[in-house]
């Protein structure tokens, strides 16, 4: 179903349903101006918003393919990307509640999907990672990246299964020391100044550089250590959250 209307001095409107709830609005303005809207009633119980990506933080994909591989009715871009690089998003990325990729600072604003009962409410708002590894001896240190791009400077990245197949030496921005531990079942299983690539199931990395690498200087091979990571801020935990930049409107 769809309907076009003029409006004199503004344009041409031409609107779509997609679907119950879903609409997609062409808007000729102006001349060779066109803009494109789709508008969502998040009260509609049949809609639900998914976070798309290709499989894994740092593959890429164009969008259509994306939705084709969920089987989506509509989908719209979001982020910024390492492009040329990494392939991997810049902020926050959240699926059914789970935090894919993000940072502890940087990139946070983020348009997020709460539940509300069967339906959904959207916020635009701000995430951060709230992340930690705690050493064998009860240090706590403070990660500040999950499966991002770049790790922040004398920082501390987090990388898991979902990270994909790029090797983590593009992750390094340009850091002259490195020091990687690998986890599993909360043991360290190797220790390396070279970071690898692709996380074998099960496994958790964890990646520091200058001072952060210093700080996970003398854990060896089967040392305990544990990483927690969740999401913080935006007034609770979102369905879903795609990163972005600077709030224009």
């Amino acid at each position: 179903m769809g309907a076009v209307v003029t409006a004199p001095d503004v344009g041409v409107f031409a609107t779509t349903s997609l679907a119950p709830g879903l609409t997609l609005t062409d808007a000729t303005i102006s001349g060779p101006n066109r803009v494109t809207i789709l508008t969502a009633n998040l009260a509609e119980p049949t809609l639900q918003p998914t976070y798309l990506n290709p499989g894994t933080v740092s593959a890429t994909a164009t969008l259509t393919t994306m939705a084709n591989r969920v089987g989506a009715v509509a989908a719209v871009n979001g982020d910024f990307f390492d492009i040329g690089a990494t392939g991997a998003p810049r902020g926050i990325g959240i699926s059914d509640g789970t935090l894919i990729h993000g940072p502890a600072s940087g990139w946070n604003n983020v348009a997020a999907l709460f539940a509300n009962g069967a339906a959904s409410r959207g916020a635009v708002t701000q995430i951060f990672l709230d992340a930690t590894v705690t050493l064998p001896n009860g240090t706590r240190l403070t990660a500040t990246n999950l499966n991002s791009p770049d790790i922040a400077a004398n920082g501390i990245g987090v990388y898991n299964p979902l990270w994909g197949d790029q090797p983590r030496s593009q992750v390094l921005d340009g850091a002259t020391r490195a020091r990687e531990i690998e986890i599993t079942n909360g043991r360290v299983t190797r220790v390396s100044t070279t970071p690898g690539g692709k996380v074998a199931n099960g496994t958790v990395v964890v990646l520091g550089v200058g001072t952060g690498a210093d700080a996970l200087a003398g854990i060896a091979v089967g040392d305990a250590v544990t990483v927690n990571y969740a999401p913080r801020g935006g007034g609770g935990t979102p369905r879903v959250a795609i990163g972005g930049n600077l709030v224009l409107l």
